[in-house]
């Protein structure tokens, strides 16, 4: 298996460049990212970019299309250059293969800002394709896989009357870290009262019963909210 290839560019200002290696859906996407940049800060004409930037892609498949395609890169729009290297490196059934991708990305342990810049990222490599995930799409896939507790909590908060997705986002993060706030601030008061495991258990035989009365720490209280979570987790139901 090949080396992924790398794209190098030694300022903004001059055109990215491509060398011989594996070209993926993710190596695109940061060539026509750097390229699109490029394009903005030279204010190159629409009718002129494909020209500007294709030269720069110097793989073996891609000296052989641009040999072969010289005389209609000249005058080749931006979208069809786009197209024409989609083609070339990704298989016919890439854009099926990363939708699929993006729909089945859980966030198991994952904090839900990684879980969710994952699914973005996965998701603009769609853009401008008929798979590509709109704002409302793209909620809707989120909270399918998010966490089940957090999913729970964000149900109790009613974030579904919030509109915007950035807003929503924002909402979510901040339920997201408050949880494991909780979490973490429940086992350091537990373990100020119980510092080692030795005293937290009760010793075996007949002074069992009085070492467990005498080393037992109640847990603190949780929130009205986060006992209500809890309960719905333990029954199944989502509230």
């Amino acid at each position: 298996m090949g080396t992924k290839v790398k794209i190098e560019q030694s300022n903004p200002m001059c055109p990215p460049m491509m060398g011989d290696g594996n070209v993926d859906a993710t190596v695109l996407w940061d060539w026509f990212n750097k390229a699109k940049n490029f394009f903005h800060l030279k204010s190159i004409a629409s009718e002129n970019k494909a020209i500007s930037v294709a030269y720069g892609m110097s793989g073996v498949h891609t000296i052989y299309w641009l040999s072969a395609n010289s005389l209609a890169l000249e005058s080749m729009m931006w979208d069809k250059y786009k197209t024409c290297m989609h083609s070339l490196f990704l298989a016919s059934n890439w854009e099926h293969l990363t939708h699929m991708d993006v729909l089945h990305i859980q966030q198991n342990s994952k904090s839900f800002v990684k879980f969710s810049l994952e699914m973005m990222g996965k998701n603009n490599l769609l853009a401008r394709t008929d798979s590509f995930l709109n704002d409302e799409l793209l909620r809707d896939t989120l909270e399918v896989n998010m966490d089940r507790e957090l999913a729970q909590e964000c149900n109790c908060e009613n974030l579904v009357l919030i509109i915007s997705l950035c807003d929503w986002l924002d909402k979510v993060k901040h339920l997201d870290e408050s949880k494991y706030q909780c979490l973490e601030e429940i086992t350091c008061s537990h373990i100020n009262f119980c510092p080692t495991t030795a005293t937290c258990l009760p010793v075996p035989g007949a002074a069992a019963s009085s070492a467990l009365s005498s080393t037992f720490v109640p847990i603190p209280k949780l929130l009205q909210t986060k006992l209500g979570v809890l309960n719905a987790g333990s029954s199944g139901l989502v509230i």
